[in-house]
């Protein structure tokens, strides 16, 4: 779990890498992936290794995989020391309406199968141990970079 983790098995969670790939270098990405975000963010989000997102054609179209996924092993190289918004998947922050929540991605295959209190508690954690920790000019950065995010599939779970 690493602090701030969702267990989620780590044959199932990399059988997916659905948190790996991505269709927009700079949507629904790590935070710690943005050249622009990681100067402001804390250590405790960018895990050991800031990923960089590499384009990669899958299945006919292009997609931006994480730099740390191994795909031939179907393995995060960093594994349990990524960053924070891998660790804590399929939680994630989000902004609905104007306001900022944590929120669960139900595009997620495991989603479903965790207990719907043990996701209220690690977002209770995250909210108080991170979100809350993060400088003013931090969390007005993720928020403006949220405002932009793809939130389909994405239910707000507990507000910032």
């Amino acid at each position: 779990m690493n602090g701030h983790g969702i267990i989620i098995p780590r044959e199932v969670c990399q059988e997916c890498q659905l948190c790996c790939r991505f269709l927009e270098p700079d949507r629904m990405t790590p935070f710690s992936s943005r050249p622009d975000l990681l100067p402001i963010l804390p250590s405790s989000f960018t895990g050991t290794s800031p990923p960089t997102l590499l384009p990669v054609l899958h299945e006919g179209f292009t997609l931006w995989q994480c730099s740390h996924l191994d795909p031939r092993e179907t393995t995060c190289r960093i594994w349990p020391e990524h960053p924070l918004d891998c660790r804590i998947y399929p939680l994630m922050f989000v902004r609905i309406d104007d306001n900022d929540w944590i929120g669960i991605d139900t595009n997620c295959p495991y989603a479903s199968r965790i207990p719907r209190e043990q996701l209220l508690e690690q977002a209770n954690r995250l909210r108080e141990q991170e979100w809350k920790e993060l400088s003013p000019t931090a969390r007005r950065e993720l928020s403006r970079q949220l405002a932009h995010e793809m939130c389909e599939g994405v239910l707000p779970l507990l507000p910032l």
